[in-house]
């Protein structure tokens, strides 16, 4: 709910405005024509229930739309659309203020003036994920350029935390990524190694950590390789097969990581391999947890594991290539399962059919 306060305290102060001034907002009666002619578009605004298939903009903290929107989609159709190849860049977390500053413009808030994203909102989303959608081939669109927008004042959207720098390091990081089905992909494609195994807690006590780590536990059983950087060498690789190889999680002092680290359950873990020189001068390999996700196999399988796994296993050659089908393989699946359901259907219809007519010329 928190994340929604800066937006919520903003709707309410210009409806409050509105009220005050005793004006309705009717937009089948008027418009802004200001944004309409810069638009280069004559089209009535309306105001009109955000769709229940634009996910991107659920529990934004507002009902109604206008459309057009910012982006120029005369329809809810287009602007749904063009909308969901967004909701990806929601699963990564790249920036908290995400949502608001998306639907700000597939979604624009009913209002009688046009209200746009503060040019503040925009940079700190930009700065927050930017740098993810290049690493899958997107440069920032021109659409989504800061300077086009107001300097912040109290007639646009302000964010909850655009102003807030992200820090490049946090404590207890692996253990806050996200595990939504985007988070676990692209911490996937970015670790060197991913494995599943059992973790038996974190030793705060432990001698070989160097300043600032912890050092991981791990279970007895035998890890089980989803991914192996074929640039690292097989020494480190069966190294890190070897039940006594240590792995250790950076700035790590003080995490407990909740129910990320469940002992005697199996763990999604991604690990990144680095070569240092120790005291002696000898050159030595050390294993560094960046993601670390708790799940079972069953039911209580957290759905973003579940996806990101199936994505992984049918995918696997494909699904860190680049490009916009990175993120949207699940849907691929989606469609194949869909279609394997309604083949299936249909031969079982035809079967009924079948023992009908069996009947009928007996």
């Amino acid at each position: 709910m928190m994340q929604h306060i800066g937006l919520s305290v903003f709707i309410i102060t210009q409806t409050l405005l509105t009220l005050s001034y005793g004006e309705v907002v009717k937009f089948d009666e008027s418009f802004d024509l200001a944004w309409s002619v810069s638009s280069g578009r004559m089209l009535q605004p309306k105001c009109v229930s955000i769709p229940t298939n634009m996910s991107l903009c659920h529990s934004i903290g507002y009902d109604t739309m206008r459309i057009p929107n910012l982006l120029e989609h005369d329809n809810l159709g287009e602007a749904t659309t063009q909308a969901m190849q967004w909701n990806p860049l929601l699963g990564i977390r790249c920036h908290p203020d995400t949502q608001v500053f998306l639907c700000s413009l597939f979604a624009p808030i009913c209002l009688e003036r046009v209200v746009y994203p503060c040019r503040s909102l925009c940079d700190g989303v930009q700065k927050g994920c930017e740098g993810y959608m290049k690493g899958y081939g997107f440069p920032w669109p021109e659409m989504f350029k800061c300077d086009q927008f107001p300097d912040d004042n109290d007639l646009c959207i302000p964010g909850r935390s655009s102003t807030t720098a992200i820090p490049k390091e946090r404590t207890c990081k692996p253990c806050q990524e996200p595990d939504t089905y985007e988070g676990i992909l692209h911490n996937y494609c970015k670790a060197n190694y991913v494995v599943r195994a059992t973790i038996k807690g974190l030793n705060k006590q432990s001698t070989t950590a160097e300043p600032g780590e912890i050092e991981v536990l791990m279970g007895k059983r035998k890890k089980r390789f989803y991914k192996r950087d074929e640039a690292i060498s097989k020494k480190l690789y069966k190294r890190l097969q070897e039940k006594e190889t240590k792995i250790y999680m950076k700035q790590g002092i003080g995490c407990t990581c909740g129910d990320r680290v469940i002992e005697g359950e199996h763990h999604l873990m991604g690990i990144t391999v680095e070569e240092k020189y120790d005291r002696t001068g000898e050159k030595v390999a050390r294993y560094y947890a960046d993601f670390i996700t708790s799940w079972n196999e069953g039911e209580n399988t957290k759905p973003g594991v579940k996806k990101a796994l199936r994505a992984i296993r049918k995918n696997a050659a494909d699904v860190c290539q680049g490009g916009v089908d990175t993120l949207n393989i699940h849907k691929q699946l989606e469609d194949e399962d869909a279609e394997r359901r309604s083949k299936k259907k249909e031969r079982k219809i035809r079967k009924q059919r079948r023992h009908l007519d069996v009947e009928d010329s007996a």
